[in-house]
């Protein structure tokens, strides 16, 4: 077989591959290929010898022959999906990104983690889903219930459903009906239950699938929390194994506490602390049904719209916007959703609960279905990158910028990644930056921080992170410190603006690292994020430069001598970064799961992995030179602006790599490791199964 070329090196002889390759495609890929191998375009210099050739014939026969299992494996898992498809989605209103990372969520926390249902089930999941639409687009509504809910529940914005209040008038439901209407009507024989606490979502929004012939097999409005929990644990004990269900539930109290407390409040954090005891009463419930090991549930936990730092709702700043989105199934994809290219939203809801139950949505419908792909690490942060500190064993600079000076009694010990600095007592020593990194942005430029930290325990306001004197915070500079009750204050002036500050409550826990990133844009918000989650935004960024009294330093403040009875007790810090660029979202979301390294070369999609998938861009580009400068995006591996046989070289010689680590395979394994590797990668193309 390894004889053979061009197609029919590649045409398979199992039928059922053309279930998801298209035969078109591959023959010209090898085609590619077999020009390359004639050398009838390449230069001598770039000629493969008789064992590389080998190699990449051997290579795609192998990948493109696995593809029959690929297909089996596929249809095993449709065929596990065939059972009828149980769908609770759950709404807690008043829930923002913020309260739950910092609430106690355990129930909530193993649909994120895959722990719910002994680890069958996987959770899909971003903290950066939106409400309120697309800013100044017709898909704009304030971020209140009323058109909050509508969304929820019909997949589109109040350009269609018209509901902008809580009154609900106007509306049009019959055009743009909820999504247990859209089931019914198509799925007869779908079970559909609807238990909320907001009694008009019953009166306006579930009212219209009693419309035309069609009617809820149970709608309940029982006037609480506790009573909704009670209600819907009974309804979902007396499902019906076989039949698709759909169970629609809203919890209120949340909201309350967030008008009566303000996000950054105790009160705040317990009701949601209390709705997740809630949360894990249904979660019981479903696992304690006597067929769920066989049942094919979903599980989405979402949010009408978050709250204010001092308790209400209804304009479009990012706390208000920023909602929860879980999606979690026994074929979700495990982790973060990726948002920089497709944002997901409350409008995603209604969508996926649909397809999950066993239609495929209208195409009137705006909402994506979630839940099928997960964020890898990122390799773009090397991008804008002007200071790095590793801070392993020294203060010397890692992927960009200068050597730090340490100052005073240091020490390294273990930290996130490989080491970091520590001091034994507050203010024994601490390390400045060489670069005056706020003096370099001046008046004018984005940037963005990141460091990690870690404490167990301190009094006081002890600065770690500061280019001021922190004596008063009408200082020019930014500064980072701690403060009672586990709060973080986040101050900044610019030298010719206000200063501004954020005291985001509750975030810092003792004896556990985290991670701390704050964007700055100068002509908009100043955003601060923990553990990858939106922790607060200053509306307008402070005016001028924060160029403050000294380069910034770590472990004290700017001038390194901050008193006013600070101490600490295990203060650690790792990972120091900063870029002359606003940093996205996916960006932020890496920098909680990762180090930063060098790119990798061959990483085509900017996984952190070399595998089948970079692989494949080089197959898409084969042949290409175009005027435009290319990159590892493209194909091109060895940045000589063409994709051709060195790039193959590049890749199969780097393939195996995760990061800075190398696993690569020995020339004569190569063909299989990377047959494998793309039989995975065509699993996740092809199959667009029912999440």
């Amino acid at each position: 077989m390894c004889g053979r070329t061009g197609e029919d090196a590649i045409a398979a002889p199992d039928e059922n591959q053309r279930c998801f390759l298209s035969k078109k495609r591959h023959v010209a890929n090898a085609n590619r290929l077999a020009a390359f191998e004639k050398n009838t375009s390449p230069p001598a210099s770039e000629r493969i010898d008789t064992s590389m050739r080998h190699t990449c014939q051997c290579t795609l026969r192998f990948a493109h022959a696995v593809v029959a299992c690929t297909f089996a494996l596929v249809v095993a898992g449709e065929r596990a999906q065939a059972q009828p498809g149980k769908s609770l989605v759950i709404g807690i209103d008043g829930l923002g990104s913020y309260g739950l990372y910092a609430a106690a969520t355990p129930r909530i926390d193993s649909l994120i983690d895959g722990t719910f249902g002994g680890g069958a089930y996987h959770g899909s999941f971003t903290p950066h889903a939106y409400a309120g639409g697309v800013v100044d687009t017709a898909t704009q509504q304030p971020t209140v219930s009323g058109p909050g809910w509508s969304t929820i529940l019909t997949g589109v914005w109040a350009d269609r459903h018209l509901v902008t209040n809580n009154s609900f008038s106007p509306r049009d439901f019959d055009n743009h009906p909820p999504y247990l209407k859209t089931l019914e009507v198509g799925l007869p024989s779908v079970y559909t239950a609807s238990v909320v606490n907001w009694a008009p979502i019953d009166t306006y929004v579930i009212d219209a699938v009693e419309v035309g012939g069609t009617s809820m097999d149970f709608r309940s409005t029982p006037g609480n929390d506790v009573n909704v929990t009670n209600v819907v644990t009974a309804q979902l004990a007396a499902l019906e194994s076989d039949q698709p269900a759909a169970v629609f539930v809203q919890f209120d109290d949340v909201d309350g506490a967030g008008h009566s407390s303000g996000t950054y409040s105790q009160g705040y954090l317990d009701e949601i602390a209390d709705t997740d005891a809630h949360v894990g009463a249904l979660l019981d419930a479903i696992t304690a049904r006597p067929n769920f090991a066989d049942e094919n549930w979903q599980i989405i936990i979402t949010a009408d719209h978050g709250h204010r730092t001092g308790g209400g709702h209804g304009g479009q700043t990012a706390l208000e916007r920023t909602v929860p989105l879980i999606v979690t199934s026994k074929i979700a994809a495990q982790g973060w959703m990726p948002v920089d290219d497709d944002r997901p939203s409350q409008a995603d809801v209604a969508p996926t609960a649909t397809r999950h139950t066993g239609l495929i949505p209208s195409s009137d419908v705006v909402g994506k279905i979630r839940g099928r792909a997960a964020l890898s690490p990122t390799s773009t942060l090397i991008d804008g990158l002007v200071a790095h500190l590793p801070l392993d064993g020294t203060v010397a600079a890692g992927l960009a910028g200068s050597d730090a000076i340490a100052v005073g009694d240091l020490s390294y010990t273990e930290g996130r990644f490989g080491q970091a600095v520590t001091v034994e007592n507050y203010g024994d020593g601490y390390v400045r930056l060489a670069d005056d990194l706020a003096a370099d942005w001046g008046n004018d430029v984005d940037f963005s921080v990141s460091l990690w930290i870690k404490q167990d325990g301190f009094n006081s306001d002890p600065a770690f992170l500061s280019n001021k004197d922190w004596a008063s915070g009408n200082n020019t500079g930014i500064n980072l410190a701690l403060n009672p009750d586990n709060t973080l204050d986040f101050n900044t002036k610019g030298g010719s603006g206000a200063r501004a500050d954020l005291h985001p409550y509750a975030l810092f826990r003792p004896g556990i690292w985290q991670n701390i990133v704050f964007t700055v844009d100068r002509d908009g918000p100043t955003t601060l994020f923990v553990d990858g989650r939106l922790a607060g935004e200053l509306e307008s960024t402070s005016i001028g430069s924060f160029d403050g009294a000294a380069n910034f330093a770590l472990l004290n403040d700017g001038i390194g001598d901050y008193g006013f009875n600070s101490t600490t007790t295990g203060l650690m810090i790792d990972e120091f970064a900063a870029w002359d660029r606003l940093l996205t979202l996916d960006e932020i979301s890496s920098l909680a799961m990762a180090a930063l390294t060098a790119p990798l070369l061959a990483d085509g999609n900017g996984d952190g992995l070399v595998d089948g998938l970079d692989y494949l861009i080089w197959a898409d580009h084969y042949g290409e030179q175009p005027a435009t400068p290319m990159g590892a995006s493209d194909g091109d591996y060895n940045g000589d602006d063409r994709v051709d046989g060195l790039d193959y070289l590049v890749w199969a010689d780097r393939f195996g790599q995760v990061g800075e680590a190398v696993a690569a395979p020995e020339p004569g394994c190569v063909s299989p490791l990377i047959a494998v590797t793309l039989l995975a990668a065509i699993t996740r193309r092809a199959s667009r199964r029912r999440l």
